[in-house]
């Protein structure tokens, strides 16, 4: 296994594990050790079966079955808790020998450190005008409802409303617009800032002059504080 992993991705492993004394006397039990007692950090199946998380003092047991074990090497897929990135998680790989007369027991343990990037998740978003019909040099209100998915605090939304060259004029509420997408620029981009989840409202200024139709776009990009990665809406 490699030392990142990415968020909501499975890792998959081989895991290797025999034991040395073959007469018959001794049976081979693997789990995998995550910190707990919470047992949310990852989901974990072993030979193709989920695997339950189990508190076992200040960590979660995740036990393979016995039947899994008959396939040398041993598929593991490893997947790392909903929406968790930007944290380090240390997974240990425990095989243990247990004498069947006896019950004495001897543990091989590997310990997997790893690191989960973050990935981030697109938001939800629902935009529309007040009113349908509008005239020139009217002030319109664009309303736009947006949700966040991840929402465990990681990532920040910004908004933009953006329109072809000419439509916006300014808008209302005083935030900045720029010409851009070449010489001459194609479209004007109005940068509304931080959002939140929920409904929120910008009046565009339209401009005074012909104006037979035109297309508003609002768009929100969600972004992972940890390292920066986004997605848009």
């Amino acid at each position: 296994p490699g030392d990142f992993a990415t968020e909501d991705v499975a890792m998959s492993w081989l895991v290797s594990c025999s034991l040395v004394d073959v007469d018959g006397s001794e049976s081979l039990g693997l789990h995998l050790e995550t910190p707990g007692p919470a047992c949310d950090e990852v989901s974990i199946s072993v030979g193709g079966v989920s695997v339950v998380g189990q508190a076992v003092g200040d960590a979660c047991h995740f036990v393979a079955p016995a039947s899994a074990l008959l396939v040398q090497p041993v598929a593991v897929d490893v997947t790392p808790g909903q929406n968790l990135g930007g944290v380090n998680v240390t997974i240990d790989v425990v095989a243990t020998a247990v004498e069947v007369a006896t019950g004495d027991d001897v543990q091989r343990r590997a310990r997997v450190p790893m690191k989960i990037l973050a990935v981030a998740d697109e938001p939800t978003l629902v935009a529309g005008l007040s009113s349908g019909d509008v005239t020139e040099g009217q002030i319109v209100n664009l309303s736009f409802t947006v949700g966040a998915v991840d929402v465990d605090g990681s990532e920040t939304m910004t908004a933009l409303v953006s329109a072809a060259t000419g439509v916006i004029d300014s808008l209302a509420s005083g935030q900045s617009c720029v010409e851009s997408g070449g010489d001459p620029p194609t479209q004007t981009v109005c940068d509304l800032g931080p959002v939140t989840t929920g409904t929120h409202s910008v009046g565009v200024q339209l401009p005074h002059g012909p104006l037979s139709s035109a297309t508003l776009h609002v768009s929100v990009t969600s972004t992972e504080v940890s390292n920066g990665d986004s997605a848009v809406a």
